[in-house]
């Protein structure tokens, strides 16, 4: 199960829930790599941290050292290939998942990896309720730029 970073504890939640439900035997957490303008913190330890006061065994628990969705997807794919995995269960908000997911594949090119995807049942009301919330708003615009910037940047096309 990887849980990408960002986006709020909901997506942590989620995937110490798959977790427990035995989708998995082990947690990733990406987002491990510290931004200069706040050294001492990542969301992969926030959330590694929240899943071990949850009762994820730490030997369960992997961080990956991302700070963008492009390096997310490099250390995913390195990570699968690197262990041999045949699937993977990536979990982020709905708003993130056709960017997150097309970088993902595009990594895992020429691989038989099967990806599946699993998002916070907290965002389940989205798309159709969260015009009416400024900050879903700003998310969804926000993933808009970065969709357009992903396809000058990284040639990648989410559709």
């Amino acid at each position: 199960i990887v849980v990408l970073g960002g986006g709020g504890p909901e997506r942590a939640v989620h995937g110490i829930e798959l977790y427990r439900q035995g989708v998995a035997p082990r947690l990733w957490f990406t987002g491990d790599r510290a931004l200069p303008e706040m050294p001492g913190f990542t969301d992969g330890r926030l959330a590694r941290d929240f899943a071990v006061r949850e009762g994820v065994p730490a030997s369960d628990i992997a961080l990956l050292n991302t700070s963008s969705t492009w390096e997310d997807a490099q250390q995913i794919a390195a990570m699968v290939k690197q262990k041999g995995l045949r699937r993977i269960v990536i979990v982020t908000n709905w708003y993130h998942s056709r960017r997150a997911l097309a970088v993902i594949h595009r990594h895992l090119a020429g691989t038989s990896v099967l990806v599946y995807y699993s998002p916070p049942p907290t965002s389940a009301g989205c798309p159709d309720r969260c015009w009416s919330r400024d900050e879903w708003m700003i998310m969804i615009i926000n993933e808009w730029i970065k969709i357009g910037l992903y396809a000058v940047k990284y040639k990648v096309m989410p559709w």
